[in-house]
């Protein structure tokens, strides 16, 4: 389905149980984008090796591929412990650096990871602020930063982002598995994004293929996204981890497509 949709259509560097380039090498003519999801520990990194970053970008310019790349999901950029914090910072701008040089469209940030249930409005706000600015002091773009919806609710954010500069991420898997309020996305959030990902669920379990999803949900995320003026740039990134959750999603999205535009 490479070069078929409006949009970007991509997938995680994980759709193969295989190293990093060996996932490239396999989807390189089959999606137009890659979402490339880094780590670090204490112990260990994925962070691309200088040569492999080379091997990426010949990947991309031979193949009409672009890159997103997901920052550590382990950070709490809200963390009441200032030290902690700063770690969490400091992690985030080491990701950010070690990947700069593939020039993705945008990185994937999340302020707070697995946070439930509602956030405190002000103490958790003010912290989120001072690690963006903080990001943004150390030379971050802050329109190249989606800041991606969770399990929470994303309202409390979106102050956040008028008063920073950052971007959204919307991630409409995380809306349907948490059974938010898919309106307020679409309408609110929708427009200022500058990365999608989307993908089933089964019970609790997100992350599945888009055949688990009634096909008129996905036709009603797909129908505002397809009618943005910017939406040939836009990443579309199926957020799943195996090659049959690949394929069956680039089937259902095909389908949904099919019976709105053709």
């Amino acid at each position: 389905m490479k070069n078929y949709f409006p949009f970007r259509l991509g997938t995680t560097s994980y759709v193969l149980n295989a190293s990093l380039l060996t996932n490239i090498t396999f989807l390189k003519d089959k999606v137009d984008h890659i979402e490339l999801l880094v780590f670090e520990s204490e112990t260990d990194s994925n962070y691309p090796s200088k040569t492999l970053v080379h091997e990426l970008n010949s990947i991309a310019d031979a193949n009409d591929i672009t890159y997103s790349v997901h920052l550590p999901l382990d950070v709490k950029l809200a963390n009441p412990d200032k030290l902690e914090r700063q770690a969490d910072i400091a992690k985030t701008l080491r990701a950010i650096d070690a990947t700069q040089a593939i020039n993705p469209l945008c990185w994937d940030l999340h302020l707070e990871q697995n946070y439930k249930g509602e956030i405190p409005e002000t103490n958790w706000q003010e912290a989120c602020v001072e690690s963006l600015e903080h990001l943004k002091k150390s030379g971050v773009d802050p329109k190249r930063i989606g800041i991606e919806n969770l399990e929470f609710d994303y309202k409390p954010i979106v102050p956040i982002l008028d008063e920073t500069g950052f971007a959204a991420t919307l991630d409409i898997g995380h809306i349907w598995v948490n059974g938010l309020d898919e309106t307020f996305y679409l309408e609110e959030i929708l427009p200022r994004a500058i990365s999608f990902h989307i993908h089933g669920y089964v019970g609790q379990q997100d992350h599945k293929g888009l055949h688990t999803i009634e096909p008129h949900r996905v036709k009603k995320f797909i129908q505002p996204l397809s009618s943005l003026p910017n939406t040939a740039r836009l990443p579309v990134s199926i957020e799943v981890f195996s090659r049959d959750c690949f394929e069956n999603s680039i089937q259902t999205l095909n389908t949904a497509f099919e019976q709105l535009f053709r």
